[in-house]
């Protein structure tokens, strides 16, 4: 009963999970799969010593994927220590193996030889995963050059500033700027029950405010949280907005009949008054809160607004 219990608690729930590992790209999967056959037949051949280093990081993964399943997600997101970690295990495997290839070397040569062909490898995983710095392969590392003009902008705000934005769009601000959000997507973290529930609930009424159909929805929004600046992306009020506007469950579900019937000109952020944007780049513009609540109160209801 005892064994039964444990294989429902936790084996099938790991399996599970493993098994819904679905890779981006065709590479993602056969990349680390060719290097971990490659160097299990180095293995399996004898060919060199047993790589502890990859079995002791590839153990680590697993013992910390199954504490956080049985953690209840408090430790981590579960999918974390196994989309994050296996294929690097993967590399390292492929790696440790040709390195020690052939047990201790005496022959001065015969390292060199093995030398070099570890750098031809890393080489070729650099060309396949990407080095983090090369644009459209920056893998796992951050870059603030793609949006370092927003980045200087808020920078230079107060440090009192608090901006508000759909959760995609500033999450990098507290890193880059060191100013405060009202959240980010990063910080939109289930497993940790307290903060999930109050940050979910800010989510909502950030996206009814960005969505809103009604200026007064906005005004209150904005009184209510202390937001001084709205961080508004362009394409998120475009003809594609409905489908621009999503995030994840639970939000994209509540987000879809709300914004069903609505036009992109029913929107009240499509079409902001010139005065209140107080930086604009590329795909983002900045509204100056305050300024928004000036001009909404005392410009014309049918006076043209130019259009985002």
């Amino acid at each position: 009963r005892a064994v039964g219990g444990f294989k429902k608690a936790v084996v099938c729930p790991v399996i599970d999970g493993l098994a819904a590992a679905i890779p981006e790209t065709p590479l993602e999967l056969v990349i680390p799969v060719l290097f971990s056959l490659a160097g299990l037949l180095i293995l399996i051949r004898r060919r060199c010593p047993v790589p502890a280093a990859t079995a002791v990081f590839a153990s680590g993964a697993l013992i910390l994927y199954l504490l956080s399943r049985l953690l209840a997600f408090r430790l981590y997101s579960p999918e974390r220590f196994y989309s994050f970690t296996m294929p690097m295990a993967a590399i390292f495997l492929m790696v440790q193996t040709v390195g020690l290839y052939g047990g201790p070397q005496p022959d001065a040569a015969a390292r060199r030889k093995r030398h070099f062909a570890v750098i031809l490898l890393i080489v070729l995983i650099l060309g396949i995963n990407g080095d983090g710095i090369v644009p459209g392969k920056d893998g796992m590392t951050l870059d603030g050059r793609e949006h370092a003009d927003l980045y200087r902008f808020a920078a230079e705000l107060p440090k009192t500033v608090l901006f508000a934005s759909h959760p995609l769009d500033g999450d990098d601000i507290p890193l880059w700027s060191a100013r405060a959000t009202l959240g980010g997507f990063e910080t939109l973290q289930p497993w940790f029950i307290d903060s999930w529930r109050e940050q979910k609930d800010r989510t909502y009424r950030t996206l009814e405010a960005l969505y809103s159909t009604r200026r007064t929805e906005v005004l209150d929004f904005i009184q209510h949280f202390g937001v001084t600046h709205l961080l508004l992306h362009r394409e998120r009020y475009g003809e594609d907005f409905q489908t621009m506007a999503g995030l994840f469950e639970p939000f994209d579900s509540w987000l879809e009949p709300r914004l069903a019937n609505m036009s992109r000109a029913d929107l009240v952020l499509s079409t902001p008054p010139a005065e209140a944007i107080a930086f604009e780049s590329g795909e983002y513009i900045v509204l100056d809160a305050a300024v928004l609540a000036e001009s909404w109160a005392t410009m014309d209801r049918h006076e043209p607004e130019p259009g985002l």
